[in-house]
């Protein structure tokens, strides 16, 4: 397979295109540069996994880099440069203000993830219960590795938290396929005939949770 080594600005950051042994370098070029944008979005998730915790460096909050920055004293985690609204996809990462010593900052990023990952996930249970009538027994948020959500016997979800750096949609995907076990505790057809009443492009939310696994169970520390 050809490989085609592409420079990025100052910083040096630099992506490898691959293609068929047959392709040109014209050809990998083109390709390079008509996917720009989404190349660098994923050189800015990336960060998350070589990123230590701390005062400037960069995490992922709904699929987008959010820069660190710690302040003195107490009064826990907010938002700057406006919050986490439509114009985020204008450039610059906007900033999460959290209150820490240096020390506590670690566990004050997660605390802040973990109360915003309770709110999101409140939130997609209303949205798609309404949709679908279903309605969990209970909601817990933990740290897994081995699963994003699970549904018991009777009616209990579990998600983890580190859903809240994904994409909203991502996210969504994952409540309403623990919705979905609410009726039916399998795998079956009417089983993800249930979840692509809830969210259509189940297959492609479940694609994307693949590929950026890795990304977001790294991300917060």
């Amino acid at each position: 397979m050809r490989r085609l080594v592409l420079r990025f600005d100052a910083r040096r950051r630099i992506v490898v295109a691959s293609g068929p042994p047959n392709a040109s370098q014209k050809a990998l070029i083109g390709l390079a540069n008509a996917n720009a944008a989404w190349i660098e979005s994923q050189i800015a998730r990336t960060k998350a996994l070589h990123s230590p915790v701390g005062d400037g460096s960069t995490i992922l909050l709904h699929g987008q880099p959010v820069r660190l920055r710690r302040l003195p004293g107490r009064g826990g985690a907010r938002l700057g440069g406006g919050g986490l609204d439509s114009d985020w996809r204008d450039g610059d990462p906007r900033e999460l203000l959290v209150h820490a010593s240096e020390a506590g900052m670690p566990g004050a990023v997660r605390r802040a993830l973990q109360t915003m990952a309770q709110a999101a996930a409140i939130g997609h249970l209303d949205e798609l219960a309404a949709v679908s009538g279903l309605k969990p027994a209970a909601l817990t948020l933990r740290d897994t590795r081995s699963r994003w959500g699970s549904c018991t016997s009777d009616g209990r979800i579990m998600l983890s938290w580190r859903l809240i750096g994904a994409d909203p949609a991502i996210f969504r995907y994952v409540v309403a396929h623990e919705l979905a076990h609410l009726r039916h505790m399998d795998h079956s057809p009417a089983f993800w005939s249930l979840v692509a009443t809830m969210v259509p492009d189940w297959k492609e939310q479940r694609k994307a949770l693949k590929v950026q696994g890795q990304i977001l169970h790294a991300n917060g520390g």
